[in-house]
């Protein structure tokens, strides 16, 4: 890339692909200026679900860019918060 500033992401092949969506990454060994940090694309089918999981020290943005989802968060003090993201 000319500029360490762009990467394009959705050019890149995903990650992971089945019939419930796919995902595409990048990190640090990909796109230098990603020090620390990942930078996600995940793309859900109507059937697809993210699969749990946790930040033990790390903080997560979400962006919708089409559709609607429901994403549900389990807070340090063990209460479970739900949300529905839209565009």
């Amino acid at each position: 890339y000319t500029s360490p500033y762009h990467y394009k992401l959705e050019a890149a092949s995903p990650l992971a692909s089945n019939v419930g969506g796919n995902v595409k990454v990048a990190r640090q060994d990909r796109w230098a200026i990603l020090k620390n940090q990942a930078l996600y694309s995940l793309q859900l089918t109507n059937n697809g679900m993210r699969e749990p999981h946790w930040h033990p020290e790390t903080a997560e943005l979400g962006y919708m860019h089409q559709g609607s989802a429901r994403m549900s968060i389990l807070t340090p003090s063990g209460a479970l918060e739900t949300y529905t993201l839209q565009e």
